[in-house]
């Protein structure tokens, strides 16, 4: 399914591309949105009837992971190349978009080309899960438009979630399909949890943060409190925790070692609260539930020691769970899923800040 979710994440955004471009207000569609739909559509057909994929230079395995990897990057560029503005350069970005819809329509290509006749060698059953599978990737991408609307959410900030959303799908199915992920499955979510959490607060909403003695004039309150009690100690705790899993090793990779570290990852979500509650400003919303700055400083304590320490436990169990020939994927893999986490973490802290 996640080659079929990219390939229909282009679709909703065409009627979107000029939008505000023109200062006219009328109703219908305009030539211009016109000619990027039927540009786009031309461009993502055009390599699915001249694209043939190269079994005799490369194998099965390259094919499907090289696809991927291809059409992944793409569409990081593409999602990196949402807020930039182009107003004033439309028809260069309008190019640009032509070219990428076609490149990564020829990945999907040999992909779709491997995918097939992968499954075509086994029951009937795989080939229709196939299939439907590109049927309910149209349908998520249709989904995410309406709901967009429903929500009254902006084009740039619609067409970030598109794209970020088709990176995630991407992602996890690359993961799926080398087969490690099974086996290291607890600790990549746990990675990718620990960052889920501590980017969804640190530093967008602890920067915030506002000494409860700053009516006093002092340095502290006015000068040091958010580079020491904010960064210095986060990176301090960090340090330390990390340090401390090396020795320690608790919970051990034994047993359900695996489950109690994913269990502490997911845990550390309540920091986002915790600290949102804290004496952070400006707020319009939420009260102050935790005044002193010494709240402050201990949750922020416990917040950075238990990031490096959770996070270093989980990098250090992963190669232990698979062979040696198997480490280096394993390693990919907990990278792509801490990116999921900084992705995730970074849409939270944005909501986060907006419900202060």
């Amino acid at each position: 399914m996640s080659y079929g979710q990219v390939d229909n994440m282009y679709r909703p955004m065409a009627g979107d591309f000029f939008e505000g471009v023109s200062d006219e207000e009328e109703s219908g569609t305009s030539d211009e949105e016109n000619i990027l739909t039927d540009a786009l559509e031309t461009n993502r057909r055009s390599p699915k009837t001249s694209v043939k994929s190269p079994h005799d230079k490369f194998n099965l395995h390259t094919r499907i992971l090289g696809s991927i990897a291809g059409v992944l990057f793409l569409f990081v560029v593409t999602t990196a190349l949402v807020d930039i503005d182009t107003d004033h350069h439309e028809m260069i970005f309008f190019t640009a978009t032509c070219v990428m819809v076609a490149a990564i329509n020829a990945f999907i290509s040999l992909l779709q080309g491997a995918v097939v006749g992968v499954a075509g060698k086994f029951p009937p059953e795989y080939m229709g899960a196939v299939v439907s599978g590109q049927a309910v990737s149209g349908i998520l991408a249709s989904i995410a438009r309406v709901l967009s609307l429903a929500l009254g959410i902006s084009i740039i900030h619609s067409a970030f979630v598109y794209f970020l959303f088709a990176d995630i799908f991407l992602l996890v199915g690359m993961s799926l399909y080398l087969g490690i992920f099974r086996t290291i499955r607890s600790l990549a979510l746990s990675v990718m949890f620990v960052f889920t959490a501590t980017i969804g607060v640190f530093p967008a909403v602890t920067v915030l943060a506002v000494s409860s003695a700053r009516t006093s004039g002092s340095s502290w309150s006015n000068e040091y409190f958010i580079p020491i009690a904010c960064f210095l100690l986060f990176n301090c705790g960090d340090f330390s925790g990390r340090l401390v899993a090396g020795q320690l090793r608790w919970p051990s990779i034994h047993g359900n070692g695996e489950k109690w570290i994913l269990f502490l990852c997911c845990a550390r979500l309540v920091f986002i609260p915790l600290f949102m509650f804290c004496n952070l400003h400006p707020r319009a919303h939420l009260p102050v539930l935790f005044p002193s700055d010494w709240f402050y400083v201990c949750f922020m304590l416990l917040f950075a020691f238990s990031n490096g320490y959770l996070f270093c436990l989980s990098m250090m169990y992963a190669p232990m769970k698979v062979t040696v020939e198997e480490q280096e994927t394993a390693g990919n893999q907990l990278m792509a899923f801490l990116g999921l986490g900084l992705c995730s973490g970074s849409i939270i802290s944005a909501c986060a800040v907006k419900m202060l």
